[in-house]
């Protein structure tokens, strides 16, 4: 189980990628799509077309690193690539993160009220 702090903040691009971009040039589109340089701490993740590998790019302050994970069977839950007119990014909790990443179908998750307050 991949785990982060619950003040990490991390973000979702919404539509499939080319995983054949390395982590400077997932920079760049960071920062074209953001409009803004990256923050400290800050996690990106992308998904190919087939859902089945993702990477995801994390700047410490220090240097840029790069994650990968490919499932061998099934594919990543990921949210419906953006409309015209929506977000491209999709800001995530480290707690629904963690449950993506292990293959839990988040559509059927729902916080319980008492949660919420």
């Amino acid at each position: 189980m991949f785990t982060l702090p619950q003040n990490t903040i991390a973000y979702l691009l919404k539509e499939p990628i080319d995983m054949r971009y390395g982590m400077f040039r997932l920079q760049g589109v960071i920062a074209q799509l953001m409009q803004q340089p990256m923050p400290r701490g800050a996690f990106y993740f992308f998904i190919n077309k087939g859902h089945s590998l993702l990477k995801a790019v994390w700047f410490d302050g220090t240097g840029l690193c790069l994650f990968c994970k490919r499932l061998e069977k099934g594919t990543f839950t990921w949210p419906q690539p953006a409309s015209i007119s929506e977000e491209k990014w999709m800001q995530i909790t480290p707690s629904a993160l963690s449950l993506l990443l292990d293959g839990i179908e988040l559509k059927q998750c729902m916080k319980k009220a008492w949660y919420e307050a």
